[in-house]
């Protein structure tokens, strides 16, 4: 079992968890310059805190229909990866007692599916993010 705080290293990443609502963490290689093709995290976001961001979209349920988890570092939602991303997306796993992981994506890229759902949105909004929501509204962010 994986060590929840500090994670322990696998062939694909470092592991995390289980987390308090049971869900296993991968923190994968080829988003930390495994792969220049994917999208990368920050040297800054370290495997720890890129855990801290699932786990509180976690807790937050900040899901959306297709249960995919997004995440944000901080309330200004300051910078995630190498792009300048400052969202992340953790996908859905078919296989519940599977590893999540997650990636920087950036609205403003273009790219489909990497904005969260309108009603997500709004719920940060509702909750005190307002300039971090219409951010990502107007594919600003």
């Amino acid at each position: 079992m994986a060590n929840s705080a500090t994670g322990t290293a696998g062939p694909d990443g470092i592991c995390f968890g289980p987390n308090g609502s049971g869900k296993v963490y991968v923190s994968m290689f080829v988003h930390r310059g495994g792969n220049p093709r994917k999208s990368q995290w920050l040297a800054s976001v370290t495997p720890t805190t890129e855990y801290e961001v699932f786990c509180r979209a976690d807790s937050q349920d900040w899901r959306d229909s297709a249960h995919n988890y997004w995440g944000v570092l901080d309330a200004e939602a300051s910078s995630l990866g190498t792009r300048g991303e400052r969202l992340a997306k953790f996908l859905r796993n078919e296989v519940e007692t599977a590893a999540w992981h997650g990636y920087p994506v950036s609205p403003a890229s273009g790219s489909a599916g990497d904005t969260p759902e309108d009603v997500l949105v709004e719920s940060w909004i509702s909750a005190g993010s307002v300039a971090v929501g219409r951010k990502i509204q107007r594919r600003r962010i």
